[in-house]
């Protein structure tokens, strides 16, 4: 099995990631064979290597080297490091050689011995065979060992069992669908050029990639697939589209970085926002302004939430917002917002020509839809409200208090732009990469090019299972008897497992799904040709 390695500094110095999971915790079965790749060029100066102690020479221990080959320049194409793990292995953690504190824990999966009925059938004398696992279920005619990573919700069923049989399950908890659909990275500019990969397949499915330095003032950075490579806009200026060498290519497992020191300055540190294109989720579409109003089609699948429009070759141009919930949610498209501004809500009608958005349509009124010059040319981003239990996203309103303000979506939110509707205030843009909790407050504003604010106070916003709370008095999120419009995305959590009834759990109950990026370990025993199983959770990496 083959990781990809990036390196990234999440605000307490430089991490390694894991398949984009912070210090991911890591479990290897005995005999197995991982890779560690180190290819991507954040990966310079920091070798990755394993130890049996746990932040390696860091912390007094040396270097394990069995069954372990290295190869390449950490940083450079073909770098990495591999361990086909050794029987007896001890638990080992992955460290950088370089530098204290980056890495995180690898597991060591034993196979248990069983005896039924004499004979041992499974452990470390027994040759171990990875079986197969199609959406569910087991076939135990393949193997003794299965190896899983749900992509989804399902129930697991066992076929082909033999009279009797002992087998283990390997199960890493997966993402939800949004995994696949949005994703925020944080890097480090090296003012050359970088690869950022997180997974979404922008190249062929299309999509949005904003970009926002954190450590200083710069201007946020937006480009997406419909404009094409190196086109670039700032939600912060009313500047029409300037052509930047901001991202050279749109890849299909992430995006590349030019030189642009808007996305790209050495040792600067930034936060990448991309969003791919989805039904209920987020659509982009362009046109040519005639002048007068018209009906524009997108491919939302959905009545959207929140549109957002800059006309990007009109100079001096304010980026205009449609939210569901402006004026209250009574009459919304006949009011706006300025994205680049903190100015309040305003009625205009030249704005969305106050006809309400649809499923395959938004209507534009002529401030949208200039001919100036043979026809200007616009872009808009538009997000979906998603109120499904599956619903990635949602774009509502609450109430400011004055004190502790809890507001419900029914799951808790990984991304969050939040704006005052009724009085001017800044877009404030928030994510759980970068920390959304409780006393501490880390912020960007989507108007200004200021660094990101990040300071302990009560006056912040922090993540609940069911959705996020604005906390304190002083809070500008939450002033007493003020209206606010929110943007929010779903957490990436792991799909539900649920396991045969004909499973008796030895610990008396039904183990948990393993979280996002932990891998549990499940061992089984039929004596009776699959009528009946005993179960175990023989290795819970979640606790």
């Amino acid at each position: 099995m083959a990781y990809i390695i990036t390196v990234s500094n999440p605000g307490s110095g430089n991490r390694y990631y894991v398949d984009s999971v912070l210090q991911q915790q890591l479990s290897f079965q005995e005999g197995s064979t991982h890779r560690f790749d180190q290819s991507d060029s954040s990966n310079s100066g920091h070798p990755l290597r394993l130890s049996a102690t746990a932040n390696g020479t860091h912390g007094g221990g040396s270097e394990y080297t069995t069954g372990v080959t290295t190869s390449g320049t950490p940083g450079q194409a073909g770098a990495y490091t591999e361990i086909t793990v050794a029987y007896g292995a001890p638990t080992l953690y992955y460290y950088c050689t370089a530098h204290s504190g980056m890495g995180g824990q690898v597991n060591i999966v034993v196979l248990k011995n069983f005896e039924l009925n004499g004979p041992v059938v499974v452990g470390k004398d027994t040759k171990v065979t990875v079986g197969t696992v199609t959406s569910g279920a087991v076939d135990l005619s393949t193997g003794n060992y299965f190896v899983d990573s749900p992509s989804g919700d399902y129930t697991y069923s066992f076929t082909n069992p033999g009279a009797v049989q002992a087998f283990q399950i390997e199960a890493t908890g997966g993402s939800a669908a949004v995994a696949s659909t949005f994703s925020t990275t944080l890097y480090t500019g090296n003012a050359t050029s970088q690869t950022i990969t997180n997974g979404l397949d922008l190249s062929t499915d299309g999509g949005l990639v904003w970009i926002k330095r954190r450590d200083g003032s710069a201007s946020h950075a937006l480009m997406d697939t419909e404009r094409g490579v190196q086109r670039l806009l700032s939600s912060d200026t009313s500047d029409v589209q300037a052509l930047t060498s901001c991202v050279p290519a749109f890849n299909t497992d992430g995006f590349d970085l030019g030189s642009s020191g808007l996305v790209n300055e050495g040792s600067w540190t930034y936060a990448s926002w991309t969003f791919k294109k989805k039904t209920k989720f987020f659509d982009i579409v362009t046109w040519t302004g005639t002048g007068g109003s018209r009906a524009i089609n997108h491919s939302l699948g959905s009545v959207p939430g929140m549109i957002i429009v800059k006309w990007y070759d009109g100079a001096g141009e304010n980026w205009t917002v449609y939210h569901r919930s402006l004026n209250g949610g009574t009459d919304p498209e006949d009011y706006g917002l300025k994205l680049n501004t903190t100015a309040a809500e305003a009625n205009e009608s030249g704005y969305w020509n106050d006809t309400a958005p649809t499923s395959t349509q938004f209507t534009v009124g002529g401030n949208l839809n200039s001919s100036y010059g043979g026809g200007g040319e616009y872009i808009a981003y538009i997000f979906a409200h998603d109120t499904a239990s599956d619903g990635l996203i949602q774009c509502g309103s609450y109430t400011g208090t004055g004190a502790d303000n809890p507001v419900t979506l029914g799951w808790s939110p990984q991304w969050l732009m939040v704006k005052r509707s009724n009085a001017a205030a800044s877009w404030e843009i928030m994510d759980t990469t970068r920390g959304m909790v409780s006393g501490q407050l880390v912020m960007l504003e989507a108007n200004s090019n200021a660094a990101e604010v990040n300071a302990a106070t009560a006056n912040s916003v922090g993540t609940t299972s069911t959705g996020f709370t604005v906390g304190g008095a002083g809070n500008s999120s939450n002033a007493s008897g003020s209206t606010y419009i929110y943007m929010a995305i779903r957490s990436a959590s792991a799909p539900a497992i649920t396991w045969p009834t004909s499973i008796e759990w030895t610990q008396g109950t039904t183990p948990k799904t393993p979280a996002e990026g932990a891998t549990d370990v499940y061992t089984f025993t039929t004596d009776d040709g699959g009528t009946t199983y005993t179960g175990i959770q023989s290795i819970d990496t979640a606790s």
